[in-house]
């Protein structure tokens, strides 16, 4: 989607769309650290309706503060302790 083709569909009618907020408390549904910065960005295509979402690269470095690997959450589900 980034080289702007659909990885769906291949059509190269895509869209850059913001995230917005959608919680009943009006607060980003990402949110990377304090505040309420924009976080992430969607790119969807207008022929088929696929959609990818990103992480601004500003943001990036928050990852290892507020998420985890997929290896450890793999682990953490392996021993019953995500849901």
């Amino acid at each position: 989607m980034r080289s702007g083709i659909c990885v769906k569909c291949q059509s190269n009618r895509i869209y850059v769309l913001s995230s917005s907020t959608s919680n009943s408390r009006n607060q980003p549904d990402l949110r990377l650290g304090m505040g309420y910065t924009q976080d992430s960005h969607f790119l969807a295509c207008r022929d088929c309706g696929y959609t990818e979402r990103y992480i601004n690269p500003e943001r990036l470095y928050l990852l290892e503060t507020y998420g985890r690997s997929l290896a450890e959450a793999k682990a953490m589900a392996a021993r019953g302790q995500m849901r």
